[in-house]
């Protein structure tokens, strides 16, 4: 599946923590309202950064797994194996068993004013 995201927000980072955001976005498109806790589990600070997304809390404060997301953001069109086998491990640390993959390759086109 191909998508373009276009969307506009806001990050606040957490407990002073740059690894740790709650993000506020507005999808454009279907002008929906998002929030969502974000964390990165793991970057290489060049190519490849590995998010957790949880868009809903739990009454006890844990994410519900219907609503917890893994974004794996690189800036190569595929991951190797190494990343990829890297990006599931760290997916099932979170409790997070299947990733889907949705492709991004190319820009997305300019808004119509």
């Amino acid at each position: 599946m191909t998508v373009c995201f276009s969307d506009t927000g806001e990050v606040q980072f957490l407990d002073n923590n740059p690894a740790k955001m709650f993000l506020t976005y507005r999808n454009e498109k279907t002008g929906q309202t998002h929030e969502q806790n974000q964390w990165v589990l793991y970057t290489d600070y060049a190519n490849l950064v590995i998010l957790y997304a949880c868009e809903s809390v739990l009454a006890d404060g844990s994410c519900d797994p219907d609503n917890s997301y893994i974004w794996i953001l690189s800036k190569k069109t595929s991951l190797t194996e190494e990343e990829a086998k890297l990006a599931q491990v760290t997916a099932n640390s979170v409790c997070i068993q299947t990733l889907n993959t949705l492709s991004h390759k190319d820009p997305c086109p300019e808004p119509s004013l």
